[in-house]
């Protein structure tokens, strides 16, 4: 991992399927990576997964496969949340 070309944002934002980026929020890619990642590939979500790491899928299976399922089994609607009304909170 530590020998690999990093991939331009400019070719991320080509990406055109509809991706789920999954982190835990104690991973070893550090946040603002995946964070960027997602900011630039336009059918994108992101998942960050509490108390995981990186080894997420195999130390936390059910919550993971859930994650994954929905994300499959559910039509693809990039979350905005400039469409989120904060008033009252």
């Amino acid at each position: 991992m530590m020998d690999q070309t990093p991939i331009p944002l400019s070719d991320l934002s080509k990406i055109k399927a509809k991706v789920l980026i999954i982190a835990g929020d104690e991973d070893g890619v550090k946040g603002e990576h995946t964070l960027e990642m997602y900011q630039n590939i336009p059918n994108a979500q992101l998942c960050i997964m509490p108390g995981a790491t990186h080894f997420a899928p195999a130390s936390n299976i059910e919550l993971f496969n859930g994650i994954t399922d929905r994300f499959l089994s559910n039509p693809f609607k990039r979350p905005n949340s400039e469409k989120v009304d904060f008033i009252g909170l």
